[in-house]
Order: C-alpha cells, then structure tokens, then sequence
C-alpha cells in the first residue's frame, strides 16, 4: 500500500465510528499504527494493516480518551464493549474499578485534581518555612530559639518544656505568646 492509500484507507475507517470531533485523530492513529507495521515488514498483506488500524482507532475510542490510563489488555476491552471478562487474572476489585472508570463518561476537574497534589503549593509553602526559620534565626535569642524548635518542630507539650526549663506551663505559655508577636513583628 502507498501512502495517499494509507490515509484514504485510516478515512474510510475513521468515518466509519461517527465521532466528527475525534475524525482527525482516528486517521492519525490508523496511519501511525500502519506505518509501524510497515517499519517491521515492509510488504504486509492489506488486511492486516487495514485490521490493525481498525484496533488502533477502537482502542484510541475505548481506552484512550477515558480520564485516567486504561490498561490496554483483553480485559478492557470486553469491559469497554460491555462484556463479563474471561480467563483474566485480574482481580474482581480491579475489574470492578476498570468498569467503573470505562463507563465514566465525564470527571470534573475539580475530582480529577483532587487526586494530584500541586507541586507548587508543596514548594511555596517549604520556601515560607525556610523563610520563617531564617527571620527566627536572626530576631530570637537562643532560649527563644530552643522553645519555639522544641514546641513546633519536636512537638513537645507545654508541660515537658516546663518540666525542662523549672518553670510553670503559664510561663512557657506566655513565653510561647511572646516569641510569637515576636516573629510575626519580623515577618
């Protein structure tokens, strides 16, 4: 096959599944999945690559447009057309979870997001960390220092640290208060 009857045949094929808005990407992914054929063997016969394309373009409809990545196996496919799965060594609960995710036609965004956290908001927020230790490190002196590290970042209790200083837990209370005002004075 050359390659004007290449894209006529992934054509033909695409407007077979009636899906305008996905029109051009079918023929892409038939006339990709055609020229990897031809990479392999270089004189296939027409059915197979007419075959394989056909695959190509169900599987683009069935698997790939889906919210999430889709295992490309057997079993997704009878899901995907709406079939029991056979002979799977899958388990009921991932089989459950692939239907699931196959029948889902639209994810908001919001439920979509919710599972990636942003990188940004982890990056910000250690930056701003940095950047009150710094300011701490320049405006406390060194039993300010030591109650606010034991406090905040060993978790000890007002209780402990008062036990440690010799001193009542309203003090290390107050203490606390007053380092504090402090920072946010500083920041």
């Amino acid at each position: 096959m050359k390659q004007g009857e290449i894209v006529t045949m992934c054509e033909k094929l695409a407007n077979k599944y009636k899906r305008p808005q996905h029109f051009q990407d079918l023929v892409q992914e038939g006339v990709l999945v055609c020229y990897e054929i031809l990479a392999q063997d270089p004189e296939p016969h027409d059915a197979q690559l007419w075959r394989e394309a056909n695959r190509r373009m169900r599987d683009y409809l069935n698997l790939d447009l889906h919210p999430l990545s889709v295992p490309n196996s057997d079993a997704a496919r009878a899901i995907s057309r709406g079939k029991t799965p056979s002979n799977t060594n899958h388990s009921e609960e991932n089989l459950d979870w692939l239907e699931y995710i196959l029948s889902t036609d639209v994810v908001e965004i919001d439920e979509f997001m919710a599972y990636s956290p942003d990188h940004a908001d982890e990056y910000e927020k250690r930056d701003y960390e940095a950047h009150v230790v710094s300011v701490a490190v320049t405006t406390l002196n060194l039993k300010e220092l030591q109650i606010l590290k034991e406090r905040y970042y060993e978790g000890k209790s007002q209780e402990t640290l008062a036990d440690e200083f010799g001193v009542s837990k309203m003090s290390i209370s107050r203490w606390e208060e007053d380092i504090l005002d402090k920072l946010r004075q500083s920041l």
